[in-house]
């Protein structure tokens, strides 16, 4: 009678602290704003052109204040996140 008063505890204390977990991360995380655009610095196309040669079919996203590069390379699609300096 008592282990199984203290499994029913034990479940009850981590169904608690799991769910409790996800409403709060739930409140810390921004949103993230994303934007398809064809206007990227010269900074992150020199990055881009310099990094991935071989790169085809482009697609730029602006993501916050980030550029994200979807692209084709070597048959398989690729994604690359840079900064507005042009850090990957």
């Amino acid at each position: 009678m008592k282990s199984k008063f203290f499994s029913h505890a034990v479940m009850a204390l981590l169904f608690i602290a799991i769910t409790s977990g996800v409403y709060a991360q739930e409140q810390i995380l921004p949103p993230v704003t994303v934007t398809t655009t064809s206007n990227v610095n010269s900074a992150v196309s020199k990055s881009f052109q310099s990094t991935f040669k071989d790169a085809t079919k482009t697609q730029w996203y602006k993501v916050d204040r980030d550029y994200l590069a979807s692209f084709m390379a070597n048959d398989q699609k690729n994604h690359a996140l840079f900064t507005k300096k042009g850090y990957l």
